[in-house]
């Protein structure tokens, strides 16, 4: 990735640069910093853990409509988590 004078990473001219999973020495597994393959799952088991405070707290006020939409969310966070070890795993791997 190009950057400036001060050594700033600069974004080309034709959008973000595609992220690859090897390893590059960073500790997010990629010199991108934009793209943090170890940081997004480990962010989405935190933030299912933080949603189901908040789904209680929705409960508790039988706040239906948030809770849905806090459920959903919290099962997309868990998703993520999924999905996000699948390429995670190869990159560690080999």
């Amino acid at each position: 990735m190009p950057s400036d004078d001060a050594g700033t990473p600069q974004r080309s001219a034709r959008g973000p640069e595609p992220c690859t999973l090897r390893r590059t020495g960073y500790p997010s597994g990629t010199a991108d910093e934009d793209c943090n393959p170890i940081g997004y799952v480990e962010a989405c088991p935190e933030n299912s853990l933080r949603l189901a405070t908040y789904v209680q707290d929705a409960e508790r006020e039988k706040d239906t409509a948030a809770t849905e939409l806090l459920r959903k969310a919290r099962a997309g966070s868990r998703r993520g988590a999924d999905l996000g070890k699948q390429p995670l795993h190869r990159c560690l791997s080999g």
